[in-house]
């Protein structure tokens, strides 16, 4: 089942290897984005259509809207910077559509809560825009260790923060290290519970399916024996991805 942690450590799987998308020697196959588009598509129409007759379930709808756009704005920085090299209007077209699609369910979930809650659901407000603030600071230190994240600043919540955070990891970039630190803090950051539904589970899991399936299909294979925080992700991801071009 997929849980808050499974959405935040799948952005940092797809930061973490955005170099395999940014030089590729040549552009990625619109069928992969349109796969994308696809699977963003239908968990946005499902999101929409969800009902929420209560707080509690609007609060946990917005709890997932908010952390699985952590990978949503990590890939549509990516591919900004991909397409530095390898342009693609239609592609860029498709990305941004998904993002805005992501953006727009995510304030309208937000906004009726807030229209509609009770004095008793304050904390729940509270415990909502905390969880905002976690989700924005980690997308923005990801973005910002994207090598040559020029445009990507475009997507980021705070593109000073960003910044920030780029310039001090830019001594981590050449070692692996930074990614299993990455992890652990986001092991503390997000939970394990509540998890998805089946069919939240299975939209979020499409959705991931078609971004790491953009990767070349060796991308995330390790020949270590002991399996750190970040390899950890990739063997607990690589049985819903697809094989991805070579």
């Amino acid at each position: 089942m997929v849980n808050q942690r499974d959405l935040s450590e799948a952005a940092a799987l797809i930061a973490r290897h955005a170099d395999l998308i940014i030089d590729r020697d040549r552009p990625l196959e619109t069928e992969r984005v349109e796969e994308y588009w696809v699977a963003s598509r239908r968990r946005w129409k499902a999101w929409s259509d969800r009902p929420c007759p209560d707080f509690a379930t609007g609060a946990t709808l917005a709890e997932e809207i908010m952390v699985s756009e952590m990978a949503t704005r990590v890939w549509t920085a990516i591919y900004y910077v991909h397409c530095v090299n390898h342009p693609n209007s239609d592609g860029l077209r498709l990305v941004r559509q998904a993002l805005h699609w992501h953006v727009q369910v995510r304030q309208s979930v937000i906004e009726n809560l807030i229209d509609n809650y009770s004095r008793t659901e304050v904390s729940g407000l509270l415990r909502l825009d905390r969880l905002r603030r976690r989700v924005e600071r980690w997308t923005d230190f990801l973005i910002g260790t994207i090598t040559r994240h020029g445009v990507a600043l475009n997507v980021a919540f705070d593109p000073d923060r960003c910044r920030n955070n780029s310039q001090a990891v830019v001594n981590e970039r050449l070692s692996d290290a930074v990614w299993p630190l990455t992890v652990a803090g986001l092991t503390r950051s997000f939970p394990v519970t509540p998890l998805l539904d089946d069919e939240s589970a299975q939209h979020e899991a499409a959705v991931l399916k078609a971004l790491l399936g953009a990767f070349p299909g060796d991308a995330f294979l390790t020949t270590s024996r002991t399996l750190s925080p970040f390899q950890r992700v990739v063997r607990n991801v690589l049985d819903c991805v697809p094989p991805g071009p070579n």
